[in-house]
């Protein structure tokens, strides 16, 4: 199962959410100096509203998957001319078929890829210091 394509954060978050308002319940849970601290407390030290970044992963290119295809080849042919080859020739080459194959294999595997890196779309959604209370109090 594919993971979604939008996660959410802010600038310095290394690891992103699935859902904007995870990032506002960490953020809280993180400003949070004590088990059972009251709300307004807590929200004393946030600069309101807080502004949850959406990112998009990145897509995997062409390129990287046209690279994928010829790995594919040559690793197989590595392979296979080390155990049946001649060791006087320079090596198999592949045919049509087996670069058509391999191209849909490269596209096949980025296309199932589900990339760590995000970036920026542009979207962003504010929360305001009222909204969280709803929330989270």
């Amino acid at each position: 199962m594919k993971q979604s394509d939008l996660c959410y954060g802010f600038d310095y978050q290394e690891v992103l959410e699935m859902c904007p308002d995870d990032v506002l319940e960490r953020l809280i849970e993180d400003n949070t100096s004590k088990a059972g601290e009251d709300f307004d407390k807590t929200a004393d030290n946030i600069e309101w509203p807080v502004t949850v970044l959406e990112f998009k992963r990145r897509t995997v290119s062409d390129r990287t998957a046209s690279s994928i295809a010829e790995s594919a080849l040559d690793i197989a042919f590595e392979n296979l001319d080390s155990e049946y080859g001649n060791p006087d020739d320079s090596g198999t080459q592949p045919t049509k078929e087996m670069r058509d194959a391999s191209r849909e294999f490269g596209r096949l595997v980025a296309e199932g890829y589900v990339p760590w890196q995000c970036e920026k779309n542009g979207n962003a959604i504010k929360y305001t210091r009222e909204e969280a209370k709803e929330m989270f109090a």
